[in-house]
């Protein structure tokens, strides 16, 4: 499942799949069926696919956890928390 996220003001306010409905600033939105036929849709209402990134590898003294989506340049951004390896882990 792609993630996306809803920007405004240039501010992340939510983060999710794709709604099926939305409703904009004048009328509703069907985004239901083809992803083909609204691909360029949600853009245009502040809703943009989260660009995934890859989990650092991790070493013999850190390991990496999930950390807010974040916006890089405009594009709202998998980011990852690296700490050191607990006692117990």
């Amino acid at each position: 499942m792609t993630l996306y996220a809803h920007i405004t003001d240039g501010t992340i306010d939510q983060i999710g799949a794709l709604p099926a409905l939305w409703l904009g600033p004048t009328r509703w939105h069907d985004w239901r069926g083809d992803p083909e036929t609204w691909a360029t849709q949600p853009a245009d209402w502040g809703w943009l696919p989260v660009t995934e990134v890859p989990r650092p590898a991790d070493t013999e003294t850190t390991t990496s956890d999930p950390a807010p989506v974040a916006l890089i340049a405009g594009v709202p951004t998998q980011q990852w928390t690296v700490r050191p390896w607990t006692a117990e882990e």
